[in-house]
């Protein structure tokens, strides 16, 4: 499509609009007419009101003084995040499995929480594909933006944004080296195989484990060493259920 004529395009049955003309707005209001019906029109209120608030500034800023060690795509980064609030949306849907339905007091409960969990995604999609250096302006920045927005239930001041996660059954914002069990030595590994979490090793493997579990595509890049491939295929060999099967492919 590169390289084809509109004439040519249109033979494939398909209109063709470059994403700076399409705008990441309609993938906003596509996305929000699927959201559980259950949560009602507040909460589409209220996620309109995040996204117009926050998106519209932050991709701006990111093009403009931020670098990404592996370059993106707004309207890519958009759907990151719409991935990502997915994650936390899908227990609200009605299925006809069995489950128990969500009262309408929990359904409630978590439309409180609509703001900081909103900001989680923000930041581990739009706002994590910079560089360390990037990263500490980008902490600032938001910082500010929450600020001028008002937000009430942002992550604490003290540390990065980057080292909080949002605990949505606590309702509060926790570090992440304080969201698993402390590390157990076991003397049966050998050297090799021995692997000691670190904040970044929790937090991409959390990411990697609510995205796939709802049946989302993963790319996880860094420098050479870092731990991509060991922190990957460790979790999906041990880290989901037995109807997971992880099939390894090496290019």
């Amino acid at each position: 499509l590169a390289v084809a004529s509109p004439a040519t395009v249109s033979r494939c049955g398909m209109i063709y609009m470059e994403p700076n003309s399409l705008g990441y707005d309609v993938l906003f209001q596509s996305w929000l007419a699927t959201i559980p019906k259950a949560l009602g029109n507040r909460a589409k209120a209220i996620l309109s009101k995040l996204f117009d608030d926050y998106v519209p500034n932050v991709l701006p800023q990111l093009r403009r003084y931020y670098t990404e060690p592996l370059p993106t795509v707004n309207n890519c980064l958009v759907q990151a995040l719409l991935n990502l609030l997915d994650t936390f949306l899908a227990e609200y849907e009605e299925h006809d499995d069995g489950k128990e339905k969500k009262s309408p007091e929990q359904i409630a409960e978590f439309v409180m929480k609509l703001e900081p969990v909103f900001l989680f995604c923000l930041i581990w999609s739009m706002c994590c594909t910079v560089n360390s250096n990037s990263r500490k302006a980008f902490d600032a920045f938001l910082r500010t933006e929450m600020l001028a927005k008002g937000a009430k239930n942002g992550p604490p001041v003290g540390k990065s944004i980057y080292d909080y996660k949002f605990d949505v059954a606590k309702g509060q914002w926790i570090d992440w080296n304080s969201s698993v069990a402390p590390y157990v030595y076991d003397s049966k590994l050998s050297f090799a195989e021995l692997i000691i979490p670190t904040k970044d090793s929790i937090c991409y493997t959390y990411l990697l484990d609510i995205l796939v579990r709802n049946r989302m595509h993963v790319l996880m890049t860094g420098p050479t060493g870092t731990g991509k491939t060991v922190n990957i295929l460790g979790h999906l060999q041990n880290g989901f259920p037995e109807k997971y099967i992880p099939v390894t492919i090496s290019f």
